[in-house]
Formats: C-alpha cells, sequence, structure tokens
C-alpha cells in the first residue's frame, strides 16, 4: 500500500525499492523486538539483555548500508538512488509498521 501511494505520487519504482526494502527489514526488526517476552511488559522485554542482539543489529546495518551506498549492490538488488524523498518513505513506512506492532502487542497484553 505504501508502494503503491508512493508511486501514484510520481516516484518511480526503482527510487522505492530501497525504501520498502528498509522498512521491511526495519519492520522484522521491531517484530523481534516486540515479541521479546510475551510474559512481560514491552519496556521489562527490551531492558531483558541479550549478547547478539546488539551485534546483529550493527552487522544488519552495515550490509543494508552497503546495499544502498555502493553501485553494484544496487544493481544486484534493482535499487536506485535513496534520496530524501525515498527516505522519507522509508520512515513513515517503518513507524507504521511500528505502530501496527505496538497496537497488537497491547491487545496481546490486554487479552484481545
Amino acid at each position: 500500500a505504501g508502494f503503491a501511494t508512493a508511486q501514484a505520487g510520481g516516484l518511480a519504482a526503482a527510487e522505492l525499492r530501497p525504501a520498502v526494502f528498509l522498512a521491511l527489514v526495519a519492520a522484522l526488526y521491531l517484530m523481534v523486538l516486540a515479541n521479546r517476552d510475551p510474559a512481560r511488559g514491552l519496556h521489562a522485554a527490551l531492558r531483558q539483555g541479550n549478547p547478539w542482539l546488539g551485534h546483529v543489529s550493527l552487522a544488519v546495518a552495515g550490509v543494508l548500508a552497503l546495499l544502498v551506498l555502493l553501485p553494484p549492490l544496487r544493481a544486484i538488488m534493482g535499487f536506485g538512488v535513496l534520496s530524501w524523498q525515498t527516505a522519507e518513505v522509508a520512515v513513515a513506512l517503518s513507524v507504521a509498521c511500528a505502530a501496527w506492532l505496538g497496537v497488537h502487542r497491547m491487545q496481546r497484553d490486554l487479552g484481545h
């Protein structure tokens, strides 16, 4: 839906691919954080130590940066150059995913 909306706003598909890909990866990361420990609240689950989470987060961020910044890797993925406008789309899609996950987590915690 976000891809179609942004494309209708005049952005090319190649420009939007990295934005959507980054938003999907961010959504998966947020889903991992939101579901770390369903028995505990979200704040307590985030404070829970995990020695691998930081390392994996840095590795994923590094790979994503390489995919977006290096032209040969962008070509393999079919990505256009990430502009400020497409970065805003990625952030907006990530925020929407985070909001959806937050609502889902609250409903689950309330037993709905």
